[in-house]
């Protein structure tokens, strides 16, 4: 019996651990002079007052530059039927200053004019948030984190990213970059996961142990 008992506390604890939260990252760019930092852009599936997220945290990988906006498109068709209807955001992450929706440019300097994504000139997005501000003193944005409303899409529906930043090394100090490659990541069990995975491990090595009745 303990081994019966311990074996479906093993099952259940793996079985859990797929369900966990699943994210995609954005990591392969092209530019718009060919040449830039590179960037990550990650999104994960979130949970706000009962209502899904998308969790996003995003850093200058490589190279110098100070962010000035994340782009976001769910459809290789650009613009015209933005699943969004209202302003999504949940947390600012104190990142965020502007929220766009259907938008080439979003302030300050915040702008992806003059690129082109697979034949679409000038492309418009269906989310743009605005970071920093185009000329701003201080102390560059180099990462960064924010939430918004999945609003009945998933991880699946991200079809671009875009970043605007101000690069100084190496290459041009305007960047324009954009990527159409999201990669999968590593599911990571939640604690309460693990600590469940632990006790169906013990139950089974304790039903091991235990001599059989006879």
């Amino acid at each position: 019996m303990l081994r019966k008992v311990g074996a479906l506390m093993f099952i259940g604890a793996f079985m859990s651990v797929g369900a966990n939260a699943a994210s995609i990252t954005f990591d392969t760019w092209q530019h718009n002079e060919g040449v830039g930092p590179d960037y990550e852009v990650t999104i994960s599936d979130g949970m706000d007052n009962g209502n899904a997220t998308f969790d996003v945290t995003f850093k200058v990988a490589s190279g110098q530059a100070d962010i000035l906006g994340i782009y976001f498109n769910f459809s290789s068709i650009f613009g015209p039927a933005n699943p969004y209807g209202a302003n999504p955001l949940v947390d600012d992450g104190g990142v965020v200053t502007q929220v766009c929706l259907e938008a080439v440019s979003c302030g300050g300097g915040n702008n992806m004019n003059g690129i082109n994504i697979n034949g679409v000139q000038n492309p418009t997005w269906d989310l743009a948030f605005q970071i920093d501000e185009q000329g701003q003193g201080g102390g560059a944005i180099t990462e960064g984190s924010f939430s918004f409303l999945a609003g009945g899409l998933t991880l699946d529906d991200f079809y671009a990213a875009g970043v605007r930043a101000q690069s100084t090394s190496p290459g041009p100090g305007s960047d324009k970059a954009w990527s159409l490659e999201p990669n999968p990541g590593t599911e990571v069990p939640e604690p309460a996961t693990l600590a469940l995975l632990g006790l169906g491990l013990a139950g089974l090595v304790a039903a091991r142990r235990r001599p059989e009745a006879a």
